[in-house]
């Protein structure tokens, strides 16, 4: 009686590991090849890519049509994260708030398992069936951080209707938008982010939570560098991002840079703390370099929280120039060769918490030097538009009617047709920010650009919810590439004032 109690408790666990087990769901990844005893990826190397086995897995039961299904992602190369950072692959089935939560179809599982959406983190979508896709020119960014692609139709004083392959014409609210770009795929934005974690490194495994990612922002919780490469990091770039800060700003940022695990290798780096700003040069051969140092003064006594920073680079003549809100605040030249030997971005904060990193753009250049405008943008009370050969002016933003933009200055009223302009900038003082509702999930786009909506349920290859911003909406599930879910809860290890 003793030896069945015993093996009776044996097969339950083999199934609940099978299954359900919280230990190494990643050992439910699909099937691949026996891997050589002899290996050894302790180095963090990527593991080279293996066959796919095919498996022959009866249709389960969802209530899903066969027409549905035929535009859904084939396989299992979804995967979910929980928020004790278990993984667990397999193919996204479904999403209902009011019947249960998450649907999820596993190869080991003989029918679906339904997971509560309490305890899931972070959906990422395997690849889907590519179709094709109309031009998007234009994009705009929201009081909530959500940036969207789409086709500029109007505006007025209450609503801006943008044209979208995705979810139709939406009429977002005016008082919700921040900025517009007509012409955004026009500029070859060859990142904007961050979206997701997945593809930033932290260099060693067990450092990974030493970053998170909320509301579109890297929040450093220990003073540990965060990297990346930039596909396509152009030759002549713009490198973009907004930075917040409790008390003093103190972070250096690497660009150009041939190592993402760590501050080493060939590259240049921006260095602020408090009021003093540095540039450098570091080469593997040669060591670290100080190009020019200086001192500016809105960085310090707490006068401001905010800045955002753009470099502009041409490998070619060694040429750089930094802005700082608009701002021209220092160009000079490389007088050895081009430094960086790499397209990798890093950022490393000196302080622990207390700082975000967000709206991260790198785009192409066309060599022109912005203008600089009568105020700086966190201080400007007026909207702000800047033409595509960076001019900058002042005023109001009539509205947008047949292709152009009617822009009320204090001297004049002007008609600019939308591929003139490059930017525009709307004044804070009368915007507003949607609500947050406990099913808000933040989808983020397969290209760039990221939306949060309300989310009623996810059926067959649509998804279904909500916006404050511009009302319901319907989304085909293959324009994103994964989805994050409780996006207002504070976890364990989160500063205090984790949305500061």
């Amino acid at each position: 009686m003793k030896k069945i109690y015993i093996y009776s408790l044996v097969l339950f666990h083999f199934l609940a590991c099978a299954c359900f087990a919280p230990l190494d769901l990643e050992g439910l990844a699909p099937p691949a090849p026996a891997k050589d005893e002899g290996a050894n990826n302790s180095d963090g190397a990527e593991k080279p890519d293996v066959p796919e086995k095919k498996i022959n897995v009866p249709a389960p039961e969802d209530g899903v049509s066969d027409s549905a299904r035929a535009v859904a992602r084939n396989g299992f190369d979804d995967h979910v994260t929980f928020s004790n950072e278990d993984k667990l692959h397999g193919r996204l089935i479904g999403v209902n708030f009011k019947e249960g939560g998450l649907v999820w179809k596993h190869p080991s599982a003989k029918s679906n398992i339904v997971f509560s959406l309490e305890g899931v983190r972070e959906i990422v979508l395997g690849k889907a069936e590519k179709r094709a896709k109309p031009s998007q020119t234009a994009s705009i960014r929201l009081t909530n951080g959500d940036n969207m692609s789409g086709n500029i139709v109007s505006m007025d004083q209450e609503y801006l209707v943008l044209d979208t392959w995705y979810a139709g014409r939406v009429n977002v609210e005016k008082v919700m938008v921040t900025s517009i770009r007509p012409n955004a795929e026009g500029s070859t934005i060859i990142y904007e982010g961050p979206d997701e974690l997945a593809n930033w490194s932290t260099g060693d495994e067990s450092m990974k939570n030493t970053w998170k990612l909320k509301n579109g922002a890297l929040y450093p919780m220990q003073s540990h560098p965060i990297g990346r490469e930039i596909d396509g990091l152009p030759d002549s770039a713009s490198i973009e991002f907004e930075c917040d800060w409790r008390g003093y700003p103190a972070f250096n940022f690497v660009f150009y840079t041939d190592n993402i695990d760590k501050v080493s290798g060939n590259y240049y780096m921006l260095q602020v703390s408090s009021s003093s700003v540095y540039m450098r040069r570091y080469t593997r051969n040669q060591g670290s370099q100080n190009m020019w140092n200086l001192n500016y003064s809105n960085f310090s006594n707490n006068r401001s929280s905010t800045a955002r920073f753009n470099l502009l680079v041409n490998k070619d003549s060694k040429s750089f120039t930094l802005l700082v809100n608009g701002q021209l605040l220092k160009q000079w030249t490389d007088p050895g060769s081009f430094a960086g030997m790499g397209n990798g971005i890093m950022f490393a904060p000196q302080n622990a918490g207390g700082m975000k990193f967000y709206n991260i753009r790198i785009s192409d250049w066309d060599g022109t030097i912005p203008q600089p405008s009568d105020v700086e943008e966190e201080e400007a009370t007026d909207d702000q538009i800047q033409f595509v050969n960076k001019d900058k002016v002042s005023g109001m933003l009539n509205g947008i009617a047949g292709g152009k933009a009617s822009f009320k200055t204090e001297f004049a009223t002007l008609e600019v047709p939308l591929d003139r302009i490059g930017e525009v900038l709307f004044s804070a003082e009368e915007a507003e920010r949607a609500r947050r509702n406990k099913e808000d999930v933040r989808l983020a786009f397969t290209k760039h650009g990221v939306v949060t909506i309300q989310l009623h349920k996810i059926e067959g290859n649509t998804v279904h919810g909500y916006s404050e911003n511009f009302g319901d909406v319907s989304m085909p599930l293959d324009a994103f590439k994964g989805m994050t879910f409780n996006i207002y809860e504070k976890k364990d290890g989160d500063d205090e004032d984790f949305d500061f």
